[in-house]
């Protein structure tokens, strides 16, 4: 059975995100992914000093949903593949498209 859910009820959902987007690693690899995309975990960890297992996880999170930031709303996505610029190796990247 499909259930209806208010605008009112999405907005919550979503005004979670930006919630937890106020401070902390989300919000400074968020940040890092607006100005500097597309890009990948080796090379956010890199810019950013935080280690490699804490951006893959913040990335995962920030992947799940969308997220509402100073009044608009974005998708962490897959931009694709390419070599990495430290390791060499050829990794996925993201970018962030706003909805």
């Amino acid at each position: 059975m499909k259930k209806k859910v208010t605008e009112t009820s999405l907005l919550a959902y979503f005004d979670e995100d930006a919630q937890e987007l106020r401070n902390g690693l989300r919000l400074e690899i968020f940040k890092l992914l607006l100005m500097s995309q597309p890009i990948n975990n080796h090379e956010i960890a890199h810019f950013t000093g935080i280690q490699i297992n804490s951006v893959t996880a913040r990335v995962n999170e920030l992947r799940k949903r969308p997220i509402l930031y100073e009044d608009k709303r974005y998708w962490v996505i897959d931009a694709g593949r390419r070599p990495c610029t430290i390791t060499g190796r050829k990794t996925i990247v993201w970018e962030v498209k706003e909805v």
